[in-house]
């Protein structure tokens, strides 16, 4: 499959010009030679004016995109999408950035048009926005619900990731309102994935009694249409939120649909959030120390962990020791916790936050006033914009303890 650099090149060389004599006046040979070899892209002007040089019309250097060779950048570009480790993204966008203006319709056109945005945005590049807008037109001209919802899914989940938990929920109902308003049926699937995001993002914005109705909806359809897909999710969700509530009958009911779905489906990623769990709630819940370091000590053994899952169970660690009144090795664990960027839900970000505030309380006790204040107040001011929680209630007494007590 010829680029646009190479069908330049090409027709420059069926007419046995020269690089200097095909760039003429209008450009350099620096900038045509660039061209060529796929490292800039030419302006429609230069488009223009290399198309009378070269004694074609534009649409000979766009060159016609076959079925075939829009499959083979749709494959290569899903390929990208599902590589473990960090893939050649630019490689990719190069490739496909000659065809941008030519993807205007059809299924593989708008799917090429999602892909190239979404990686654009991890890349943390411009344009990413106006890509996914021509994606999500062309889903809609061909009324592709899956794929209207999962662009919707993208844009609020950009916010999510930004910390704008209030303007992901409401662009979320929103558009799912649309969504419903067109009468065209909806999948199961997209249904339980539209359900599975409003529970979180009104979970993260502190509509509790909401977002466990309709977390509790979608666990109800997933039972109803015997479907397991998210329902690992909702799980966990559910589990925590009996967690947070004190509701030890909801907590141990959940915890056993965790243990059922991980025996069943052999998830590894389940067994280690209902491993957590148990020694979160051993913790926070029954105050059993020792018991919960037994625990770590047998998650380090039988679990295979990166480094967010990691700064995890340091945190609970950390914790259990503080329990057991051993200070110091406590805050060398507390020390050792990062809170990755990939982190964004704030549930998942007030587990981590209480770090500072725990050890604000071993440095305390082994006399290091100035230190414990200094740390209580960056818990403070972490917890400030996460929603009501235990967690943050034992911020907000820790700062004021602290700091009573430094009066």
């Amino acid at each position: 499959m010829n680029t646009l650099g190479e069908r330049i090149r090409n027709l420059r060389k069926k007419h046995r010009l020269t690089l200097e004599a095909c760039a003429g006046d209008q450009m350099t040979k620096g900038m045509l030679s660039l061209i060529e070899n796929n490292k800039a892209n030419p302006s429609i002007e230069n488009l223009q004016y290399l198309a009378r040089r070269l004694e074609v019309e534009i649409s000979e250097l766009w060159g016609e995109i076959s079925i075939q060779e829009f499959q083979e950048l749709l494959h290569e570009g899903e390929q990208l999408l599902k590589e473990q480790v960090e893939p050649d993204y630019n490689a990719w966008i190069e490739k496909i950035k000659p065809f941008l203006p030519k993807l205007t319709q059809g299924y593989e056109a708008a799917r090429l048009l999602e892909i190239y945005s979404r990686i654009l945005h991890y890349l943390q590049l411009e344009g990413w926005q106006d890509t996914a807008d021509r994606a999500s037109a062309i889903y809609d001209d061909l009324n592709i619900t899956a794929r209207q919802a999962g662009m919707v899914l993208f844009r609020v989940n950009v916010l999510f990731a930004q910390h704008q938990y209030q303007e992901a929920l409401q662009k979320l109902l929103n558009e799912r309102m649309l969504i419903e308003r067109q009468g065209d049926y909806i999948d199961a699937l997209t249904k339980l994935d539209l359900d599975y995001y409003e529970a979180i993002m009104r979970f993260a914005v502190g509509d509790s009694k909401e977002a466990i109705r309709v977390m509790n909806k979608a666990i109800h359809y997933s039972k109803k249409e015997r479907i397991f897909y998210r329902i690992d999710h909702l799980y966990r969700l559910a589990a925590f939120q009996a967690m947070n509530d004190k509701d030890q009958e909801d907590f141990y009911y959940y915890e056993k649909k965790l243990q059922q779905y991980s025996d069943f489906a052999e998830d590894n990623i389940t067994k280690w959030i209902l491993c957590f769990i148990q020694i979160h709630y051993v913790i926070d819940n029954d105050k059993d120390y020792t018991k919960a370091l037994e625990l770590i000590n047998n998650a380090l053994v039988e679990h295979v962990m990166d480094e967010v899952s990691l700064d995890f169970l340091r945190i609970e660690k950390g914790k259990a020791l503080y329990g057991l009144k051993r200070y110091e090795e406590a805050i060398e664990v507390f020390k050792g916790v990062c809170i990755h960027h990939s982190i964004h839900h704030p549930f998942d970000l007030s587990i981590l936050y209480v770090k500072d505030a725990y050890r604000a309380l071993c440095e305390q006790v082994i006399g290091n006033e100035k230190i414990a204040k200094q740390l209580v107040k960056i818990a403070k001011q972490n917890m400030q914009l996460m929603p009501d929680s235990p967690y943050k209630e034992f911020v907000e007494t820790v700062y004021y303890q602290i700091n009573k007590e430094n009066i």
